[in-house]
């Protein structure tokens, strides 16, 4: 069997520290991203994702469910493409991120 996920930490891997990540490497993870599930795990907030990743990507809608993110040394688990999240997120990030107003379990 083979491999089914790679995983990045964020800083001084994917970008500099708190910066955001080049155009290279956005290219690259969406490249990678059609070969396999691509995790991203960080210290930081969800908040950092956004502002040092996800604004600079451009994943089709059929490649997003392979891109999971794990804010806070990977305590939440946040799949891009999904609205299944796990317990370990705080309620009022799930709902600004999902849209839904009460918490699925």
């Amino acid at each position: 069997m083979g491999y089914r996920v790679i995983a990045f930490d964020l800083d001084d891997t994917l970008a500099v520290s708190k910066s955001r990540i080049d155009d290279e490497m956005a290219d690259l993870l969406v490249r990678l991203l059609g070969e396999i599930d691509v995790c991203i795990i960080s210290g930081g907030r969800f908040e950092q994702f956004e502002t040092q990743v996800l604004r600079h990507l451009s994943i089709p809608l059929n490649l997003r469910p392979r891109l999971h993110l794990m804010p806070t040394c990977g305590t939440p688990v946040l799949p891009v493409g999904r609205r299944r999240l796990v317990p370990g997120l705080c309620r009022g990030t799930f709902r600004r991120i999902s849209g839904m107003r009460s918490w699925p379990y």
